[in-house]
């Protein structure tokens, strides 16, 4: 399993939903907004003087599922080149509890 962390901008975060969506890469996700921050596409910090603001996505996918997720975000980033988007892969975890009576 791997986990996947996608920072974009809140322009077309709800594109970058829907495609993953329609492709059943997020069945369950977190999802964070406002994300404030800089990157190469710059400062976005939703103030008068940076209005705009990023979306965060987490989610958890097969390492099988990978190129298909890397073909979405290749292709959503062709179509809005000047907007933020930043996609991280890394090892996901080695356990999931998903019980409240654990705690």
């Amino acid at each position: 399993m791997k986990r996947v962390e996608i920072f974009i901008n809140q322009s077309i975060a709800e594109d970058l939903r829907e495609r993953l969506d329609a492709a059943g890469l997020i069945d369950s996700f977190t999802r964070w907004n406002p994300v404030y921050g800089t990157g190469n596409s710059g400062p976005r910090e939703g103030s008068s003087v940076w209005p705009e603001t990023n979306s965060g996505f987490l989610l958890f996918t097969a390492k099988e599922r990978l190129e298909e997720l890397r073909s979405i975000i290749r292709a959503l980033k062709e179509e809005f080149p000047d907007e933020g988007l930043k996609c991280f892969i890394s090892e996901g975890p080695e356990e999931i509890i998903q019980s409240s009576v654990c705690f």
